[in-house]
């Protein structure tokens, strides 16, 4: 029980002294809350106190504010507040300030007046600005936005911005955010006046009466009308003035208006509703009088086969003469072409104008231009009214090029003159060589050209020198002489030659080959003359004995030979050339000779023996036996050398002897296959170096070869190897 009250004791006066106690911040501190920018509001928080449940705050500031809630004023921009709060109770009070705020930010900038205005001329090229117009909260950067997308308080106005009214929004920032205004509508904006690309031309001829018109040239800036005033500007084109009522873009010279030797130039006026650009076009002159015109048409008068035309008459100056043009009509008169060459005031009738009408254009000309008048048509040239061979002719001759070769095309040209210059020449040429027509250059027609005509005939010719002519023979009835060329001569040198060879690249032992040569005329010349002469064959540089002087026959040669050993052959062959063309020689043709090839059907497996004695000066044959070859065989022994009994000898294996019981005794010793040849070399003395070689044959088998080389004081050298079918050289083929 004593225990319990001690603890009711220590309670109580715990509370006594609690109470007793001023208040503490002993939790957190106070705190700040709110927007940190001017015109907002910041709360405070006392944050955590213990003492009497009675306690009282007040706050304090640091920029001077008391209450918990203050409202943010311009002094406060970019201060870090902080607040101090004080507890109070029955026992007394203490404080806590709380750490600094964020700093307090100043009011967005906000629009007063007056607004934002525009300023400048509003026309594209020109230049518009804006002011800022009135802000409040202190501003410190402004940036601009045109309705028609550009930025920049001053902007320049480009072709998209014309008919448009524009505004700008300005945006006045500072740390505390941005505000806007924007300006009325300024404009619309007006196109640039129209400036010169292309200058303005006029056409047409400078001459009274006739038509001048002006483009209106080329222009920007979209000119929307065009105005022409015309000048007249004297006789030096200088000094302009208007001309009355020549307001459009044409303008038809008359006297009213211009004078004969002034120049006319147009100011052309470009407009649209920014202004206007002008421009004069280069003038055009001195302006010309009207041309010549025909009062009374000439006429034709015929007299011995010439017609002779008047100039008729005229009105305003024909300074410049008159200018005749002869025409032949048909029988109708309905068509008309210019007879070449008519062109002076008579004109000589010839055959080709029989069965015609005949008209004259004269043409007069002034300073003012040139006009045509035609005469009436003749009647129906008659032959009576032509007189034959009255006039005189000359031929002359070209022929190119002028050294040619055989084969070479040579163009052969005639020009035939005739003595007057109105004379239609008709009639053919005829080009000779030593006074014989050339084939296809006889007879050809001479077609005129005025008073000349000009025929022309390609031919070749053989190498020689050839002697050229050409003859013009008139047509039947014609006022015209006959006339030929004098004799050219003309060198024709021999040309050049190709020879191509055909041989084969290999050819077989013993067999035929033939050698073909082709001769030629240059691809660029083929004919019709071609080579002839001979053609000879070389083998390494030098004549094949059986082909020399090989004729050619159309074109080609021929030479057939045989080799009776294998190696390899150059062929060429060599053109000797003739008069109309220069000798050649082909390309090497290389040659094979080959074996010929046979079917293998066996191999001779044949054996010998042999024994010899021997001295320092010779040895002797002891014994020298084939053994073993078949029937059909054949054994070759060669000697070479002092002491051989024989050169060379060949024996025929036959079949042995058939030993009946009756040939029992002659058979005995005989061995099939095999063949001694001991005794033909009995008692010889074969010297150093005497060589024997034997070789074992058959048709189509591998064959066998024995050497036997004597030497001194000792055996001979012995030498085996194969024998290829046909071939003598031991170990070659086999």
């Amino acid at each position: 029980m004593a225990v319990v009250c001690t603890a009711v004791i220590w309670w109580l006066a715990a509370a006594v002294a609690q109470a007793d106690t001023p208040p503490t911040n002993d939790g957190a501190l106070p705190s700040i809350s709110g927007t940190p920018q001017q015109g907002d509001a910041l709360t405070a928080d006392p944050g955590g106190w213990s003492g009497d449940a009675t306690i009282t705050f007040s706050y304090q500031w640091s920029d001077g504010q008391t209450g918990q809630t203050i409202t943010l004023a311009p002094a406060d921009v970019g201060q870090s507040l902080t607040v101090t709060v004080t507890g109070t109770n029955n026992f007394g009070q203490s404080s806590a300030t709380s750490a600094a705020y964020a700093a307090v930010l100043p009011a967005a900038p906000a629009p007063g007046t007056p607004a934002p205005m525009i300023s400048g001329t509003p026309q594209q090229g020109d230049t518009l600005s804006v002011t800022n117009g009135a802000w409040s909260n202190g501003p410190t950067g402004f940036s601009y936005a045109w309705s028609d997308g550009q930025t920049g308080q001053t902007i320049t106005l480009g072709a998209g911005d014309v008919g448009q009214s524009l505004t700008v929004t300005v945006t006045a920032s500072n740390l505390g955010g941005s505000g806007q205004a924007t300006s009325g509508a300024y404009g619309p904006v007006l196109p640039a006046a129209p400036e010169l690309a292309t200058a303005p031309g006029i056409s047409g001829t400078a001459q009274m009466g006739k038509k001048l018109t002006v483009s209106t040239g080329a222009w920007s800036n979209n000119p929307t009308t065009y105005t022409y005033a015309w000048q007249d500007c004297g006789t030096a084109g200088t000094a302009c003035s208007p001309i009355s009522g020549a307001t459009s873009s044409s303008y038809t010279l008359q006297a009213q208006g211009v004078n004969v030797g002034d120049y006319v130039s147009v100011k052309v006026t470009a407009s649209n509703s920014g202004g206007q650009g002008s421009v004069s076009a280069a003038n055009v002159g001195p302006v010309l009088p009207p041309a010549p015109v025909n009062t009374q048409l000439p006429t034709i008068t015929p007299a011995s086969g010439t017609l002779t035309v008047s100039n008729g008459q005229w009105s305003n100056p024909t300074t410049g003469g008159y200018s005749y043009a002869w025409k032949s009509c048909d029988s109708s008169g309905q068509h008309c072409t210019p007879i070449d060459g008519a062109t002076s005031n008579s004109y000589a009738l010839s055959a080709a104008d029989i069965g015609t009408t005949i008209l004259c254009v004269v043409t007069a000309t002034g300073p003012g231009g040139s006009t045509p008048a035609s005469t009436a048509k003749t009647g129906v040239i008659s032959a009576s009214q032509i007189p034959v061979a009255s006039q005189s002719t000359s031929t002359e001759l070209l022929a190119t090029p002028n050294s040619p070769v055989t084969n070479q095309n040579v163009t052969l040209i005639a020009t035939v003159t005739a003595g007057t210059s109105s004379t239609a020449l008709w009639g053919t040429v005829t080009f000779e060589n030593g006074g014989a027509a050339i084939g296809g250059c006889a007879n050809l027609p001479a077609v005129p050209s005025g008073h000349t005509a000009t025929v022309a005939c390609s031919t070749s010719f053989e190498a020689s020198t050839a002697q050229l002519s050409a003859a013009f023979t008139p047509s039947s009835g014609s006022i015209l002489k006959g006339s030929a060329s004098p004799g050219t001569g003309l060198g024709i040198g021999p040309d050049w030659s190709s020879i191509s060879l055909g041989a084969p690249s290999s050819v077989s032992v013993g067999a035929g080959v033939t050698y073909t040569a082709t001769v030629a005329p240059p691809p660029a010349r083929p004919g019709p003359v071609q080579p002839t002469g001979s053609v000879e064959f070389l083998d390494g540089g030098q004549p094949i004995g059986s082909c020399t002087g090989q004729p050619l026959a159309g074109g080609t040669a021929t030479c057939t030979v045989s080799y009776t050993a294998t190696g390899a052959h150059q062929i060429v062959a060599r053109y000797s050339g003739d008069a109309n063309f220069s000798g050649s020689s082909s390309a090497t043709g290389q040659v094979s000779v080959a074996p010929v090839a046979t079917s293998i059907l066996g191999t001779i497996t044949s054996t010998m023996q042999w024994d010899f004695y021997f001295t320092p000066q010779y040895t002797m044959v002891r014994d020298l036996v084939v053994n073993g070859a078949l029937p059909g065989a054949t054994v070759v022994v060669k000697c070479h050398g002092r002491g051989c009994p024989y050169t060379s000898r060949a024996t025929l294996l036959t079949r042995g002897k058939r030993c009946g019981r009756k040939a029992k005794r002659s058979c005995q010793g005989v061995t099939p296959g095999l063949l001694d040849l001991t005794s033909s070399f009995a008692g010889r003395h074969l010297s150093v170096g005497a060589r024997i070689t034997i070789s074992i044959i058959r048709p189509n088998w591998v064959g066998k070869s024995y050497r036997f080389t004597v030497r001194p004081r000792r055996g001979p050298r012995v030498q085996i190897g194969c024998l290829a079918p046909g071939s003598s050289a031991p170990g070659v083929g086999c």
